[in-house]
């Protein structure tokens, strides 16, 4: 049977329940009483259809839970997001030993929690507290921590810290585990706020870590009270210009601050963008 518009002819063969020896032209009309579907797509319908409902459950919390991660990178830093991939490689080998079994791990200076999102899944036995310095009761930065972290399990909600107060005026929750902590660590801080939040940190640590455990801090020093590069030295006269109390701190003085609360320098890692990461280790 042909039908014609115009010089367009589609001719329709009648259906035979015989398989015929050649198969007809992609052009010519499928027979109305079957759907034929491709490959591919029954392929997926039957992968789908062997899920248990417990796979496809967790199937679907893997999506969620890319999504979210998705959006989270949307409020972090971007030095932040780039930085933890590299500091992370650093504690999984600094903290090889301590990670084995359960512990505590103190975070001051969370931020928007980006390192708390990134290390604490990888550290699983630790569990990890987060901490912001709080401006006139503003908790709305803790209640952002808490959104990243609240899919992981062993990220607790975030605390309040304000990190040059003395080790009695730190919050309960962090004192409830006093010479418990695996690590206390801590990221970009110790240059864009004043020295006494330093020597407070080196102090706390010291009543908040186990026999062994370790101070972690991350960012730019000063090497033999010279700076490391042209960059970090105009970097350092922006900050005091802001403020005359921040600035890069010589890593010798904060090693004299450590060994004064019986922490132990225990060296220092080269780390990308001119930063480093030094370790001390609690001794007496």
């Amino acid at each position: 049977m042909d039908f014609a518009k115009g010089s367009v002819r589609l001719r329709v063969q009648p259906f035979s329940s015989s398989r015929p020896s050649n198969p007809p032209p992609r052009l010519q009309a499928r027979p109305t009483s079957r759907w034929v579907l491709p490959k591919w797509l029954v392929a997926c319908g039957w992968a789908f259809h062997a899920f248990s409902r417990a796979g496809r459950a967790r199937a679907w919390h893997v999506c969620r839970s890319l999504t979210r991660l998705m959006a989270n990178d949307a409020r972090h830093h971007p030095s932040a997001l780039r930085n933890r991939g590299p500091i992370l490689e650093v504690l999984q080998d600094v903290l090889a030993d301590k990670s084995a079994k359960e512990g505590h791990v103190l975070e001051i200076g969370s931020g928007s929690g980006c390192h708390a999102e990134h290390f604490a899944p990888n550290f699983p036995k630790l569990q990890w507290q987060p901490s912001e310095y709080v401006q006139e009761g503003n908790t709305s930065v803790l209640k952002d921590i808490d959104e990243v972290t609240s899919s992981i399990p062993n990220v607790r909600r975030a605390v309040a810290l304000d990190a040059s107060a003395a080790w009695a005026d730190w919050p309960s929750q962090v004192r409830e585990f006093e010479g418990q902590f695996t690590a206390v660590y801590l990221s970009n801080i110790t240059h864009i706020s004043p020295w006494k939040v330093t020597c407070g940190i080196v102090a706390g640590a010291s009543e908040a870590l186990e026999n062994g455990g370790l101070l972690i801090i991350y960012g730019p020093f000063k090497v033999n009270g010279e700076f490391t590069t042209e960059s970090n030295a105009d970097f350092d006269k922006s900050l005091r210009s802001r403020n005359p109390e921040w600035g890069y701190r010589d890593i010798d003085e904060i090693c004299a601050e450590a060994k004064k609360n019986g922490l132990q320098f225990e060296g220092k890692r080269e780390m990308p963008a001119n930063n480093f990461l030094l370790t001390f280790s609690k001794t007496k």
